[in-house]
């Protein structure tokens, strides 16, 4: 049995290197699948970092779109196109007012221009008839001479002056 003893301690010396290897190989398959898992895990971890980056970059970008766009509309709304109007009837009521203006200087010039060449007109009539004046009354139609002139005939014309001789004109029947 002592040959025994010395092959039982053997295998059991074995047994426990056996094992410590095991234990030890073990030991370092799991070390290796936990430095294996750690880089895998910081990998995800790195990519959805960066998916993350990414999204709020887009979403920044698409939120920075959509404020310029949302002010571009406020400002043609609410400044932009009332304004515009605003100028648009103004120019208008400015340009109406101008040629309103223009057309009346025109017709008062051509209404004056009217006036000079009547008067003109008056002055050479009155010339011409040496003053004479035409009037139709109740009592007949005279022609009215110049204050201070003479006739054969006896007839005298009131007027605002005074009495003026007249002539009177009668028609055959």
């Amino acid at each position: 049995m002592s040959e025994s003893l010395p092959l039982a301690e053997r295998l059991q010396r074995m047994r426990a290197r056996e094992n410590e290897r095991l234990e030890n190989l073990t030991k370092q398959q799991l070390s290796d699948l936990r430095s294996e898992l750690n880089a895998i895990l910081q990998r995800e971890l790195n990519t959805i970092r960066s998916d993350i980056h990414s999204q709020f970059g887009a979403l920044s970008r698409e939120y920075q779109t959509t404020q310029k766009s949302l002010l571009w509309q406020l400002t043609r709304s609410r400044i932009l196109y009332p304004a515009l109007t605003a100028f648009s009837v103004l120019a208008t009521i400015w340009l109406s007012g101008w040629g309103l203006s223009t057309w009346q200087e025109r017709e008062i010039a051509q209404n004056w221009r009217t006036l000079r060449e009547q008067r003109q007109t008056l002055a050479t009539l009155e010339q011409k008839t040496w003053g004479l004046t035409l009037v139709s009354a109740s009592n007949g139609h005279f022609i009215v001479l110049p204050k201070n002139a003479t006739t054969s005939n006896a007839w005298t014309y009131p007027l605002a002056d005074g009495k003026h001789p007249a002539i009177l004109l009668e028609r055959e029947k």
